[in-house]
This record gives C-alpha cells, sequence and structure tokens, in this order.
C-alpha cells in the first residue's frame, strides 16, 4: 500500500513539473554579456533534463522575492548565500560561472591595482554588472556604459582612467587588436562564483540538475558559450 502511495506520488509530481513550463526569473535592466550567457546556459540545463524555460526579468530584487514565494520556479544566476535571506530557495550546489575582475588601462607600469587605488581615479565598467554597482556606489567619477566595447573606447581615448571588465565574458575585445594600447591588470577583487537558485517546491530536480551540469563541465560547454558571446 505504502509502495502504490509513493508510486502515485511520484508519478503526478513529475508529470506537474515535466507537464509544465518553468518561469524563471533575473533582475532586469541594462542587457549584459553575463545576461547573453546565463540565458543560454539555463535553456540547455533544462533542456537536458526534459523542461522548458520562460525567462522573464523583473525590477530591482522583485525576482528574488517571486522565486521565493514560489510565484517563480526559480532564479536565474546569482551570488553564494541568497538563500539564507530567501529560505525557500535551493542553491544548486555546482557553480555556472566564475565571475573573474580585471582592469583595463593605458598605463603600462602597473600590473596590479586595488580597490582603494581604484577609488581615485575616473573608470568606467558595464551597467549590467550588480558588482560594480555596490563597490562603486559612492564613486562620483564612474561612468557606467551598455557596451563592454565602450569601455575599451573610453580607455582608449583617455575619457577614464580605468575600465573593468569580466575577463571570462568582456576580454576578447583585446585580443582583436583594435586597442594595442590598452593593458589588462589584475584587480585585488576576489573571484565570484554564480550559482543557480530554484524553488524547495522543485527539489527534486537537484539531482537532475547536478548531473546534467556535471555532464556540461566535462563537455567544456560553458567555455564555448563563453567564447560565442560577442
Amino acid at each position: 500500500m505504502l509502495k502504490n502511495i509513493i508510486f502515485i506520488f511520484f508519478f503526478f509530481n513529475c508529470s506537474y513539473i515535466f507537464g509544465k513550463e518553468l518561469l524563471i526569473v533575473y533582475p532586469s535592466g541594462a542587457k549584459s554579456p553575463l545576461l547573453s550567457y546565463s540565458k543560454k546556459v539555463l535553456i540547455e540545463l533544462y533542456k537536458r533534463i526534459g523542461i522548458s524555460l520562460k525567462l522573464k526579468g523583473y525590477h530591482a530584487s522583485r525576482s528574488l522575492v517571486m522565486a521565493n514565494l514560489g510565484k517563480a520556479d526559480g532564479e536565474l544566476l546569482r551570488i553564494k548565500g541568497i538563500n539564507k535571506i530567501f529560505k525557500n530557495l535551493i542553491r544548486i550546489e555546482s557553480h555556472l560561472l566564475t565571475l573573474t575582475i580585471k582592469a583595463i588601462t593605458l598605463k603600462k607600469d602597473l600590473k596590479t591595482i586595488g580597490l582603494p587605488e581604484l577609488h581615485k581615479h575616473t573608470i568606467s565598467f558595464h551597467r549590467g554588472y550588480v558588482i560594480f554597482h555596490k563597490i562603486f556606489k559612492n564613486h562620483k567619477a564612474s561612468q557606467p556604459v551598455t557596451d563592454s566595447t565602450q569601455i575599451y573606447r573610453m580607455v582608449n581615448n583617455n575619457r577614464v582612467r580605468f575600465g573593468l571588465i569580466v575577463e571570462e565574458l568582456s576580454g576578447r575585445t583585446l585580443k582583436k587588436g583594435i586597442y594595442h594600447k590598452i593593458k589588462k591588470i589584475d584587480v585585488k577583487i576576489p573571484p565570484v562564483d554564480l550559482y543557480h537558485y530554484i524553488n524547495k517546491k522543485h527539489i527534486s530536480l537537484v539531482p537532475k540538475l547536478l548531473k546534467a551540469i556535471k555532464e556540461m563541465k566535462q563537455e567544456r560547454f560553458f567555455q564555448k558559450i563563453q567564447k560565442a558571446i560577442p
């Protein structure tokens, strides 16, 4: 009898999940290479476990609130620890991207730079990265832009002293040779891992998602997507 009850529960639970499109949300705002990367990765991830997705952006932290309340099924990519505040969210333990922050500059004598020094200069960064807005929230000499190429252009034309980029998603511009005078240097900011979060009502999906992520990493799928981002 107990086996029959478990089977019926499992059957209807799976039918509910696999017969429905899941809603994954994210904070809306300026488009960024990170958003493009995240969407491509999540669509492929869920495709591998037989589920289709609907992706939708919401203002500021509303996406997290919706995912936490169960009005959405999950959050695109976020830093570690979000589930300590939003208790109904489950972090998928295997990270989907590591953000390595680099600075670009015309100053040839520098190899690395710290945040205190950056705060003394004019800087530019991509408007779509929350991490930059938090670090330079009160920095009056910052100039956020909507396109990574604009960062290189502003540095090259001496409109700002430093540009901040995410190496995994916007460092390829240097390889094109257009801005050959620009130098890329290390920034004393620890790399940031990003994770996918789902509402706890979908806890049964966790093993499948982890297995799919492991396969994608073995195939170097994430690196291929990174290289394909313009």
